[in-house]
């Protein structure tokens, strides 16, 4: 292994009040993840990647979220990619390098508090591969750098610190630690107001555990510590709306936040959304078994082994009376409310939504494997460097015999890159390298000079928009058109008879929803533009010129399927 048998153990050997990690270990067990963050820098955006980046760079040059571009999402993944984009690059390159950083700040977070979570406390040192390396060994295109996959720090700092406050008596490392959890609670809040109940649940369950298990902590010290926890919340959160207020736009924040969803959830969501549920529970099945199968062995083998030890019922009845570890505690609920907070996001059900329970399905797999190795006697008794590689070993094989990652990246990695993007070997590549092929064949036949220095507007793919290094012409959002309620298609009719774009991108979709639901964008669209281009995904549309009388008109170029 990478690791001396000296070194480990040496670690073996700390009790678990003076664990602490070693520099050298600290560099091994992160070099897997900063090696597979890396092969997935190059990984292609999709729609929604791609709209959260042209926002951003929007954003960067003045423009104003929820008037000069719209969306239903909460600030934050905005504020993130305009940070990635700011300190790196608006592109894939940039985009992934920044949550490279932000995954590997959460890894040492994670290390650091986690480190006499395990009985075997050299496991702690698989925490990393087995939250972050497992996010880029497991994570498609669609599931990276969406809101559910980055609420994952923010709700682990919520709680990893507050058992901490047990065993500190100094008041400035006490308001350190509320502190760290209550903006933590907020950039979760940020991120998206349906993560409320999530961020609530678990520091409730973290507070009131940690008063349970350390009676020196105590109750009053306990409520002291929630209030506090919140009452920094509360105020960042008033900081937050006062700065909204403060741009003009604490109106349509409030009306997008609190008002829209509900309005959406009555026209768009319930069983004609089942379709979509059900695939993304098959893609969460297949791309979580691993840890959702060494969970279950280690609660079915702990609890047999209980069940027969204490005499039956009266052993598991002793189980259940016990105080919970904090941690273990916290992360079951995470997945409990984490799951509930899926399910009643009827307009939505993506895969990525599952992506929120990365952390604690990372962390109680590892937990069952610690279980695991305290009770089978045969692990038990052989040597550290052996347990040790051992792990490594079923860590390898259950994500090589579930997991097609590994045969998709080798596919990729001999595929065709040469296409058109910036005509570059080092260009992006990746599951949705096909639609960037696409639009970047439509933009080419179209032609520069159709497409440079014109106002755009694109009813469909925002990648129309990110390979073509344009921004949105008008706020509506055009990723979205079958949520729009009554107001938006309104709002959508008067800024395009406003705006008057020079350029239209409109999909097959978006052109029978402009047909069902606004007669007066259908008409504006068929006597005001001209079809430049007609594809199997999209038509694209250019504002009428006025042609001379005899003058022939302009030829539509047509990409047969």
């Amino acid at each position: 292994m990478f690791v001396s048998e000296a070194e480990l153990g040496r670690i073996s050997s700390f009790q678990k009040s003076d664990v602490s990690i070693r520099p050298a270990l600290l560099m091994v067990c992160l070099l897997p993840c900063v090696l597979l963050g890396i092969a997935r820098l190059p990984e292609t955006f999709t729609g929604d990647q791609a709209m959260f980046v042209v926002y951003a760079e929007r954003l960067s040059n003045g423009g104003m979220l929820y008037t000069d571009i719209w969306d239903v999402k909460q600030p934050g993944i905005f504020l993130f990619y305009l940070a990635g984009g700011t300190l790196f690059a608006f592109s894939e390159y940039g985009i992934h390098l920044f949550e490279l950083l932000y995954w590997l700040l959460f890894a040492v977070v994670c290390l650091k508090f986690l480190r006499d979570y395990f009985s075997n406390n050299w496991l702690v040192y698989f925490v990393p591969m087995f939250t972050v390396g497992y996010y880029y060994l497991t994570a498609g295109s669609l599931q990276m750098t969406q809101v559910e996959t980055l609420a994952n720090l923010p709700v682990g700092f919520s709680f990893l610190l507050v058992p901490k406050l047990a065993e500190t008596s100094g008041r400035l490392c006490w308001f350190v630690i509320c502190l760290i959890s209550g903006l933590s609670i907020t950039a979760t809040i940020i991120l998206k107001i349906a993560f409320l109940p999530l961020v609530v649940a678990v520091s409730v369950v973290a507070v009131i555990l940690t008063s349970l298990r350390h009676p020196k902590f105590g109750r009053a010290k306990a409520l002291i510590t929630f209030v506090v926890i919140w009452a920094i919340c509360g105020v960042s959160l008033f900081l937050c709306a006062f700065w909204i207020d403060h741009l003009g736009v604490l109106e349509q924040f409030v009306y997008t936040s609190f008002v829209y969803p509900r309005e959406a959830t009555a026209l768009h969501g319930g069983f004609e959304r089942i379709a979509v549920l059900g695939s993304s529970l098959v893609w969460f099945t297949v791309t979580f078994l691993p840890l959702l199968a060494t969970i279950a062995i280690g609660c079915i083998f702990g609890l047999s082994k209980a069940f027969r030890a204490d005499r039956g019922i009266s052993g598991l009845w002793e189980i259940a009376r016990s105080k919970p570890n904090v941690v273990t505690a916290c992360l079951l609920v995470w997945i409990a409310v984490g799951s509930c907070v899926i399910l009643i996001q009827t307009t939505s059900w993506w895969s990525y939504h599952f992506m929120l329970l990365l952390t604690p399905l990372g962390i109680l797999a590892l937990k069952a494997i610690d279980h695991l190795l305290n009770s089978i006697e045969s692990l038990r008794k052989r040597r550290l460097r052996e347990q040790f590689t051992i792990i490594f070993l079923f860590q390898v094989a259950m994500l090589s015999a579930v997991n097609v990652f590994t045969v998709r990246e080798i596919k990729r990695l001999y595929r065709d890159r040469n296409y058109g993007y910036e005509n570059s070997m080092l260009g992006p590549y990746g599951d949705h390298w096909d639609q960037y092929q696409r639009v970047l064949e439509e933009s080419r036949m179209v032609g520069d000079t159709n497409i440079r220095d014109r106002s755009m507007f694109v009813c469909s793919d925002p990648l129309y928009y990110f390979l073509n290094r344009q921004t949105p012409a008008i706020s509506t959002n055009g990723w979205m058109p079958e949520f729009f309620v009554e107001r938006q298609w309104r709002i959508f009719e008067e800024e395009v008879t406003g705006a008057k774009p020079d350029l239209l991108v409109v999909d097959s979709d978006c052109e029978w929803l402009i047909a069902e639901n606004s007669v007066r964008l259908k008409q504006q669209f068929e006597n005001e533009y001209e079809v430049i281009l007609r594809s199997e995904k999209a038509t694209w549309l250019r504002r009428a010129e006025r042609v001379a009388p005899g003058e022939p008109k302009l030829r539509v170029n047509e990409i047969q399927p």
